[in-house]
C-alpha cells in the first residue's frame, strides 16, 4: 500500500512504497560477509530448498521440505496437512509453525547432539554426518533434522551459518526489516484460507500478543486514514477486485493486507506521549538535528538548570548506590553536542536520517528505549554490592527439578532446559540421577517409578559446562539427588572431573574455617550440593512422607491406580534399594562435595549442636512455612551460619511456584524456583 509518509514514519514504518528502509538482500552484505563458492553454492540449494527429517519422537519422524527465502530471514517448511483446518490462528516462531525467523537460530549443532536423537534412538543413533540440530529462541527448543546425504546436511549448515551471520548484521542495520519479517510470520499465521488478507478483528486479536489492547473502532479509524491518504474508495466485501477493502455496508467487515497490517501495527505500538514530546522540539520539521536534541537534554535531563523529576529521581538513585558503594562514579547528565550526534548514529535506524545527522520519530523512540533516557544509574546494571560476605548471606536463585519441561508427572526431560535457565541466571540448578543401562541418567522418578523420559547425565554436565557462567560469574550449585549405585556414583565424579575440569570445587576448606566463603572467593566455580560420606558412618537415606505421598497420589490418579496398594508397593521397593545402598556411597563422588553437604534437619537445637556450616538443609515448602511462622527469629540464626533450600509441595504436580517471600523473610537462600513457562520468550 503506497502511502504518503513523513520522514519521522520512514525510520519506523517499513513495508511502504516510498520506504527507503527497504529489507536488505543477501548481495548487500557482501563487503561484510564475503561469499565463497562454497557459500554460493549453499544459497543456491537452500533457496531451493530439499527434504530433512525432522525428529520429535519414536514415533514421529516426519520428512518436509525446507527452504530459506530470498532475503535469508525466514526458514520455512511444508507442514503437515492433516489437521491444517483445526490449527490456531497463530503459534510462536520457534514452536511447530512453518516459518522460523532466522533471527530465532541461537546455535547450529553439527551431529545427533540433543536429548531428542537420545531418546528418539536409544543405544544405535543416525549417522552422525546427516544429523544437525537447530536451536531456537532463549527456551532453547530444538529442531532436530536429518538430511538425506552428507552433502546436504553441509549446505544447510554452511548457509544457516552464513544468513545466521547476515541476519544479525542486518539487526545492527536495518532491525525493522527483521522485525517486519517477523510480523509477515504472524500475519501469515492468522491468515487461515492464505487469501493475503485479515479481518479487523483478526488484528485485534494479534495485538494482544504484543500486550496491546485496541478497541474496533479505533482500529477501523486508522484503516480509513490510511485509504483516504491512498486515494482508495471503499468497496463491498465481495469485489474479488478489490476485497481487501472496507465494505460500504458493514463496517465490521474490514480486511488489511500485510502492508496494511504493518501500518496498523506501527500506529498502534506508538506511545503518543514520546511522539507529542518529539513535537515541542522539532520546530515543526518532523526530526531533530543535534542542536534540537542537546536543547531537549538540557531541558528535560540534565543536572543543570531547572531541577527536572528526571533528573531529581536519578540524583536519588546516585545517592542510594553511593550508600552501598563508595567507589562509584557519577551519573554523566550533561551531554555535549558530540554527544548527541553518536545518539543519532546509534539509534536513527534510517540510513537516509542518519547521513544527514538528524533524528526522526522512531530514533526519539529508540533512545527513549535505551540507557541514556534511564532513571536507573548504568551501574545498577552490573554487580555493585559487596560479595565478600559469607555465601549464606545472599539470595540465591534456583531451579526444582530442572530438567522437567512442564508438569512433574508425564513430561519430558529436557538437556535445554538447564541451558535456558542458566542464560536467565540461576545459579542453583537440579538433577535427580539414576543407574541407567550404560551410565547414569536423569529423570523424575518416586520410589523406582519412572514418571518423564530420560536424558544422559553426561550432556547435562556438558551443557552445564558450556552454560554455567554465561549470565553470572558468581558460583553455581548442582543439587543432585543421587538413586546410583557405587559404580554410577563413581562414573559420575568422572564424568564431572573430566567435563568440569578447575571449575569443579573439590579443594576441601582448611580446619580453621569457621565460615561459608563468599561469592567472591567462589567465582567461576561449580559447587556440588549431596550427601557425603560422614567421617564416622555413612549417612542415612530419609524420606519425606508428606512430599512422596503427594507425588504417588498424583501418579496414581494420572495412572488410574489405587494408591494404597502403589504406596505399600513402592515403599516396600524402597526399604529393599536401602539395605541394598548401605554403607554404598562412592569416595569418589563424595570427594566431590565440599561445603554444600546435605544433612538431615529435625530441629533449629540439634543443628546447632550437630551441623556445620558446610552442612545445608532441604525443607518441603509446608515445613518451612511452618518454621517461617512459629519460630522465625531461630530459622534467621539458622540461615545466618548455613544453607537453606525449599522445594515445592509434592502435589505441585503442574510444576507452579510457591510464595517464597515468607522464606525470604526468614533469610532462606534458595526460596526462588525458576520456571521455564515465566522465563522470557
Amino acid at each position: 500500500m503506497a502511502s504518503s509518509v513523513t520522514p519521522e514514519t520512514d525510520g519506523l514504518i517499513s513495508g511502504s512504497d516510498d520506504q527507503p528502509c527497504q529489507a536488505m538482500s543477501i548481495n548487500s552484505l557482501e563487503a561484510q560477509l564475503p561469499l565463497t563458492a562454497e557459500v554460493i553454492k549453499a544459497i543456491d540449494f537452500v533457496h531451493t530448498g530439499g527434504l530433512l527429517i525432522k525428529v520429535r519422537s519414536r514415533f514421529s519422524k516426519n520428512s518436509r521440505h525446507y527452504s530459506v527465502d530470498e532475503a535469508g530471514l525466514i526458514l520455512k517448511y511444508d507442514g503437515s496437512r492433516k489437521f491444517k483446518h483445526f490449527r490456531k490462528c497463530f503459534r510462536r516462531p520457534t514452536g511447530d509453525d512453518n516459518e522460523i525467523l532466522i533471527s530465532d537460530i541461537q546455535d547450529i549443532l553439527e551431529g545427533p547432539d540433543s536429548s531428542t536423537f537420545g531418546s528418539v534412538y536409544p543405544g544405535k543413533l543416525p549417522r552422525e554426518d546427516l544429523c544437525f540440530v537447530l536451536r531456537l529462541g532463549e527456551d532453547y527448543k530444538t529442531l532436530d533434522l536429518v538430511a538425506r546425504s552428507p552433502e546436504e546436511r553441509t549446505f544447510w549448515i554452511v548457509a544457516l551459518k552464513y544468513y545466521k551471520d547476515h541476519v544479525q548484521k542486518q539487526l545492527a542495520l536495518n532491525p525493522i526489516a527483521v522485525q517486519n519479517a517477523y510480523f509477515k510470520i504472524i500475519f501469515n499465521g492468522a491468515d487461515v484460507n492464505k487469501d493475503g488478507r485479515l479481518s479487523i478483528q483478526e488484528v485485534i486479536k494479534l495485538m494482544s500478543m504484543f500486550n496491546i489492547s485496541v478497541t474496533e473502532r479505533y482500529a477501523i479509524q486508522i484503516v480509513e486514514e490510511a485509504k483516504i491518504k491512498t486515494n482508495i474508495k471503499p468497496v463491498e466485501d465481495g469485489d474479488s477486485d478489490n476485497r481487501h477493502l472496507i465494505s460500504s455496508k458493514s463496517k465490521r467487515n474490514v480486511f488489511v493486507n500485510f502492508q496494511e497490517f504493518l501500518t496498523l501495527t506501527t500506529e498502534f505500538m506508538k506511545c503518543k506521549h514520546i511522539v507529542a514530546l518529539f513535537k515541542q522540539y522539532d520546530h515543526n520539521k518532523d526530526y531533530l538535528t543535534p542542536d534540537d536534541l542537546l536543547n531537549f537534554f538540557k531541558e528535560n535531563h540534565q543536572s543543570k538548570g531547572p531541577e527536572t523529576v528526571m533528573a531529581k529521581l536519578r540524583h536519588q538513585v546516585q545517592a542510594a548506590v553511593n550508600k552501598l558503594h563508595s567507589n562509584v562514579e557519577d551519573i554523566q547528565e550533561n551531554y555535549t553536542l558530540a554527544d548527541c550526534e553518536t545518539f543519532i548514529k546509534e539509534h536513527e535506524k534510517c540510513p537516509e536520517l542518519k547521513g544527514k545527522m538528524i533524528l526522526g520519530v522512531a530514533g526519539f523512540h529508540s533512545l527513549f528505549n535505551s540507557s541514556v533516557m534511564n532513571i536507573k544509574s548504568d551501574l545498577c546494571d552490573k554487580v555493585y554490592q559487596d560479595m565478600t560476605h559469607p555465601l549464606s548471606h545472599y539470595y540465591i536463585d534456583s531451579s526444582h527439578n530442572t530438567y522437567i519441561e512442564t508438569n512433574q508427572l508425564t513430561s519430558s526431560s529436557r538437556v535445554e532446559s538447564y541451558i535456558c535457565v542458566l542464560r536467565a541466571g540461576c545459579r542453583c540448578v537440579e538433577m535427580d540421577v539414576w543407574d541407567g543401562d550404560e551410565e547414569p541418567e536423569i529423570y523424575h522418578g518416586i520410589f523406582g517409578l519412572t514418571m518423564t523420559s530420560k536424558i544422559l547425565f553426561r550432556d547435562v554436565i556438558k551443557a552445564v559446562d558450556e552454560f554455567a557462567f554465561t549470565a553470572s560469574e558468581y558460583p553455581l550449585i548442582l543439587s543432585i539427588e543421587n538413586h546410583c549405585s557405587v559404580e554410577g556414583q563413581k562414573m559420575m565424579a568422572d564424568i564431572m572431573k573430566e567435563t568440569l575440569g578447575s571449575k569443579l570445587l573439590t579443594q576441601q576448606l582448611a580446619k580453621t574455617c569457621t565460615q561459608l566463603p563468599s561469592p567472591e572467593e567462589l567465582k567461576g566455580k561449580i559447587i556440588i550440593k549431596c550427601k557425603k560420606i560422614a567421617d564416622s558412618s555413612v549417612l542415612n537415606f530419609d524420606i519425606d512422607e508428606e512430599y512422596i505421598n503427594e507425588q504417588l497420589n498424583g501418579y496414581a490418579q494420572t495412572h488410574n491406580m489405587d494408591v494404597e496398594e502403589l504406596r505399600r508397593n513402592a515403599i516396600e521397593s524402597y526399604r529393599r534399594q536401602v539395605d541394598e545402598k548401605k554403607n554404598e556411597l562412592s569416595v569418589d563422588f563424595s570427594d566431590c562435595i565440599v561445603i554444600c553437604q546435605t544433612a538431615s534437619f529435625k530441629s533449629f537445637t540439634d543443628s546447632a549442636k550437630k551441623h556445620t556450616f558446610k552442612q545445608m538443609s532441604s525443607f518441603s515448602e509446608n515445613m518451612a512455612r511452618k518454621l517461617s511462622e512459629k519460630e522465625p527469629a531461630k530459622f534467621i540464626k539458622h540461615n545466618l551460619r548455613q544453607l537453606s533450600r525449599i522445594y515445592p509441595s509434592g502435589s505441585r504436580t503442574d510444576s507452579s511456584n510457591y510464595n517464597p517471600v515468607p522464606m525470604w523473610l526468614t533469610g532462606c537462600q534458595l526460596g526462588k524456583e525458576f520456571l521455564l513457562e515465566y522465563l522470557p520468550k
